[in-house]
């Protein structure tokens, strides 16, 4: 109904920042590479700078995906965050003190699990396809669970 059209629209918004962010840090790092290439003697700058402080840099891989499948992972990441937080919050309106109890336990849930997908022991085809089974996995349930908490226990 128009309860989850409210939900959906701001997800966009989310999602939307979010690649606002992702294409801001790109510009940024093109305008510092071409500065960097304008201000020092020709052969002193690299080539590929931008592909390089991606590569390199252990905060830039964290914070920015290199590739575009590490993009669309990222996002999901996103919408998976997003459609936790909603079902906190629609635990916690429909049920006040449990459910702020409820939607917690259910945070440090998905927290816990996070962190056991993380400590296995896999090969890299393997954590793939892990990864992307927790994200869609949690993103589902998580999203269902808001969308009936909205329709059916909330009251707006």
């Amino acid at each position: 109904g128009s309860r989850f059209t409210v939900f959906l629209s701001k997800l966009c918004v989310i999602l939307f920042a979010t690649i606002l962010y992702y294409g801001f840090v790109m510009i940024s790092l093109v305008i510092g590479s071409v500065l960097m290439n304008v201000m020092l003697p020709d052969g002193l700058a690299g080539v590929n700078l931008v592909q390089g402080a991606l590569m390199q840099s252990f905060f830039m891989q964290f914070g920015m995906p290199v590739t575009l499948s590490e993009l669309v992972y990222e996002l999901f990441f996103v919408v998976m965050m997003f459609s936790i937080l909603s079902t906190f919050v629609m635990l916690d309106r429909s049920k006040k003190i449990w459910g702020m109890v409820m939607g917690a336990l259910y945070g440090i849930g998905t927290i816990v699990l996070f962190l056991f997908t993380k400590s296995l022991f896999l090969y890299q085809d393997e954590v793939f396809f892990v990864n992307w089974a927790f994200v869609l996995g949690v993103t589902i349930v998580s999203t269902l669970l808001s969308a009936y908490l909205l329709n059916k226990k909330v009251s707006i």
